[in-house]
């Protein structure tokens, strides 16, 4: 397909005004400024913590070159298109509106990869570090427990407001940076194997080369389904418990994903 035909069919897709083609007015993409964090579990996020995970902590230093991230997470409709491209099975039973869930860590993975491949922009799922970093709002954060707020009510959808279903994407408050959904609504794939933190600084970390015992890839965020402590900035999903899970084939009903991106 020529790129050019890509282009206006894309913007068929996602209702955008035509513009000369980059990352931001395709996909609604946030430039998140490069900057020093402490990653993981800090005082404050104790008061929510009854569980007091271990795998939040140390708290260790991470410094992160600058980055896009989409504002939202995927659609349903998206990823249908995408599907309907290049043969894949389409999602069932989900609302176009809706962010979609069901998908593998590698169905997301080729969703970004044909967006890149069509479109020239480096496409690809966020990294750990830059997913905790982005939901804090980045160099702008206030420090919240949740993205953009103390009271999840006001900016996710978890189990104690969602009345166990997916809603559509930007119902709630934005964080710091402008984006939605990154408490609650959907977990969303990031692309580190989920493992342990190290104490040491670290510059763009990608965590592990491969798989923890009984984990797949960390997803963040929380979900619909889940209690507000599974929806903090800091929770890490990724351990699966009873049966040890087909890292290739894992998928979950909550489970979705965002875009990130390059800056070139």
């Amino acid at each position: 397909m020529k790129k050019i035909s890509f282009y206006l069919l894309l913007l068929t897709v996602t209702s955008c005004k035509w513009e000369e083609p980059s990352v931001n007015p395709l996909f609604e993409m946030v430039l998140v400024d490069g900057g020093t964090f402490d990653m993981g579990r800090r005082a404050n996020d104790a008061i929510l913590d009854i569980q007091k995970r271990d795998d939040e902590i140390p708290v260790h230093t991470v410094t992160l070159n600058s980055f896009y991230i989409s504002k939202y997470e995927v659609t349903v409709k998206q990823y249908r298109d995408f599907c309907e491209v290049t043969g894949r099975t389409a999602p069932t039973n989900q609302k176009d509106e809706n962010p979609v869930v069901g998908v593998t860590w590698n169905d997301a993975v080729a969703y970004c990869n044909w967006l890149k491949q069509e479109t020239g922009q480096a496409f690809r799922l966020p990294t750990e570090a830059e997913w905790e970093f982005a939901a804090r709002g980045g160099t702008k954060s206030q420090a919240f427990i949740y993205a953009g707020s103390n009271a999840l009510a006001d900016v996710g959808w978890f189990d104690g407001n969602a009345g166990r279903t997916v809603h559509p994407g930007g119902q709630k408050q934005a964080n710091e940076l402008g984006l939605y959904d990154m408490s609650g609504n959907v977990w969303e794939w990031c692309s580190d194997w989920y493992g342990p933190y190290s104490k040491e600084a670290a510059t763009n970390p990608k965590g592990p080369s491969s798989p923890s015992q009984g984990a797949v890839h960390v997803h963040r965020g929380g979900s619909f389904m889940f209690a507000n402590i599974y929806c903090r900035i800091t929770y890490r999903g990724g351990p699966i418990y009873g049966t040890a899970p087909n890292v290739e084939t894992f998928t979950n009903s909550t489970i979705g994903f965002r875009l990130a991106a390059d800056v070139k």
